[in-house]
């Protein structure tokens, strides 16, 4: 029900980076191996169960229980117990016995990945199923310390489905209606039939090549139900809610659900602010919100004029710059790309130079060109505390410096982006100046420089500015016929 229009006016009103936009919540590894809580933790496991399965391998990404957690467990026969599990994990089958207890937790002695057993199996829906919802549940349990103050997971087989007829072949089809509330055994006949068609599938594409995987698309209808029947399967052992495939559906491709209505009434919107700017009526451009009920006025379209640039912005203000604290002895250039240029700077095609190192390539959106270096860390390839970095990308003729501060309290992913400013040159000169020459002095010893210049005229030569002409033009350096040199 809600939509909204922007005007864009270069210089008049604010771009639409002007306002940070919500980072992509992630979830620790082992929340999703081991102790979901919410169902978004289900989907996000189901879809790494289709990537094991069918799409490209990733051996660090495998749905199973974490290995590591289990290496400290001694071996447990068929009789042994969880609910009288030692500090260590468990007792011994003897000790169970001695104690009464009756549950039976069986424990396989080969550990295979999930892609290597499904490929062992056939594709065997029904082995998969008792895999993923029986035997891997039952690693869980035998985890004492996870379910000292959460509820235990409940672990289902297929076959005990089957017998009592709640599940498999013997179901009765219910409704197709995507939001329709299905049961659990209307999930795991769900489950064994999109298992069965992505098999196919994926034994098609690599008969072509053995390098061909399926890749997930929530418009792939036998990918998408499976996706939403391990959520929900996952989910009632783990005695969280289950929900509809619709609603999973957006969870899972990140959808904000829209009415054909609504996009109707933008469109028109749009149409309209549009014929203000081709007439030249920019001062009648308008910012419109549509809303859940009307206002006071009885408005459901509520317009206020545009906002005002942000002097701060990356993007479109005339500083240009963002300040980003990373682990420069950690991060890898890769993760600074996808990362941090392409996911959080919505960067296209980026190329990014190191300005402190004479123009220096570290990234090009020439293909192949940097790939050699992209698993190096950020310290070996020459960027320092307060290096600046000047960032193109052509593909949305975008232009900004980033200035790069180290913080070795961060992790190899971690980092904070501050597009205000700020004082960041006083910052960055206390940085730099150290290797630089007298920020007072520098430009009135001409002939001290040319002395220190490189005999080759194509060479670099970097002149620090002075304090009044460094805070007008936002950047340290006065860049004198910059060569474009490449890592080798």
């Amino acid at each position: 029900y809600l939509g909204q229009v922007s005007v864009i006016l270069k210089g008049r009103t604010e771009c639409y980076d002007c306002n940070p936009k919500p980072i992509q919540k992630i979830f620790p590894s082992c929340t999703i191996r081991n102790t979901p809580s919410e169902l978004i933790h289900c989907i996000v496991w189901a879809k790494s169960a289709f990537n094991q399965l069918f799409g490209e391998n990733d051996p660090d990404d495998d749905v199973s229980p974490e290995m590591d957690s289990m290496e400290s467990l001694p071996t447990v026969s068929e009789n042994s117990s969880t609910d009288n599990a030692s500090t260590n994990g468990h007792h011994t089958a003897k000790e169970n016995s001695a104690n009464g207890s009756n549950e039976h937790i069986e424990q396989p002695k080969i550990h295979l990945n999930t892609r290597q057993l499904a490929e062992n199996n056939g594709y065997e829906p029904k082995h998969l199923f008792d895999k993923l919802f029986h035997t891997d549940i039952n690693y869980l349990l035998l985890m004492a310390d996870l379910w000292k103050e959460r509820k235990k997971p409940t672990p289902i087989k297929f076959s005990e489905l089957v017998s009592s007829g709640l599940g498999g072949s013997n179901v009765e089809k219910a409704s197709l209606d995507p939001n329709t509330q299905w049961s659990i055994s209307r999930w795991a006949q769900i489950f064994e039939e999109s298992t069965v068609e992505l098999a196919r599938k994926y034994q098609e594409i690599q008969q072509q090549s053995d390098k061909n995987t399926l890749v997930w698309d929530k418009d792939d209808d036998p990918a998408m139900r499976f996706v939403a029947a391990c959520a929900n399967l996952r989910a009632h052992i783990f005695h969280i809610g289950i929900d509809t495939l619709f609603n999973i559906k957006a969870m899972a491709g990140n959808i904000i659900p829209a009415i054909a209505t609504t996009n109707a009434c933008v469109a028109g919107m749009v149409v309209v602010e549009a014929l203000k700017i081709i007439c030249g009526q920019l001062d009648k451009c308008r910012a419109i919100f549509i809303t859940r009920q009307p206002n006071p006025r009885g408005k459901i379209l509520v317009d206020e004029k545009p906002a005002p640039p942000n002097p701060n912005c990356y993007v479109c203000s005339v500083k240009g710059q963002v300040l980003i604290r990373l682990n420069l002895e950690r991060m890898l250039l890769k993760t600074f790309l996808s990362t941090i240029l392409l996911k959080t700077l919505n960067m296209l095609k980026p190329d990014v130079m190191d300005i402190c190192q004479k123009h220096r390539v570290l990234i090009s959106s020439e293909e192949g060109e940097t790939d050699g270096i992209m698993d190096r860390t950020l310290q070996t390839l020459g960027v320092l505390n307060g290096s600046q970095l000047e960032c193109d990308d052509y593909a949305q003729q975008l232009n900004f410096k980033i200035i790069i501060f180290h913080d070795d309290k961060l992790d190899a992913d971690g980092f904070a982006v501050d597009s205000n400013v700020g004082n960041v040159e006083e910052s960055v000169t206390g940085k730099i100046a150290a290797t630089a020459l007298d920020n007072e002095n520098a430009l009135d010893k001409d002939e001290e420089l040319k002395r220190k210049r490189p005999s080759t005229a194509q060479e670099t030569r970097e002149v620090c500015m002075n304090e009044e002409d460094r805070m007008k033009d936002g950047s340290n350096y006065i860049e004198i016929s910059p060569k474009r040199s490449r890592l080798e």
